[in-house]
């Protein structure tokens, strides 16, 4: 496969991982606590946030390789 194909692909699926973890922080922070805060629904969440911002960090790198890509093929074209 080709390097963009699987930084597209790595980011849409550390974006998804992301959004998994976040939901499932969200899931076990539901029920009642007698404590009030559930550490590990935290941790899930902090997680989750943590992998949904690297996912989109790597679609944009994936971004500006296809931009970079795209204008080179363009200039060689012309010139």
């Amino acid at each position: 496969m080709r390097r963009r194909t699987i930084l597209l692909i790595g980011g849409v699926a550390i974006i998804l991982l992301g959004a998994g973890l976040y939901g499932l922080g969200l899931y076990w922070n539901t029920g009642s606590v007698a404590g009030g805060a559930n550490i590990g629904a935290g941790i899930a969440a902090i997680f989750g946030e943590i992998f949904g911002v690297l996912g989109l960090r790597v679609l944009v790198v994936w971004a500006i390789a296809a931009l970079v890509v795209r204008l080179r093929n363009r200039s060689s074209i012309r010139g």
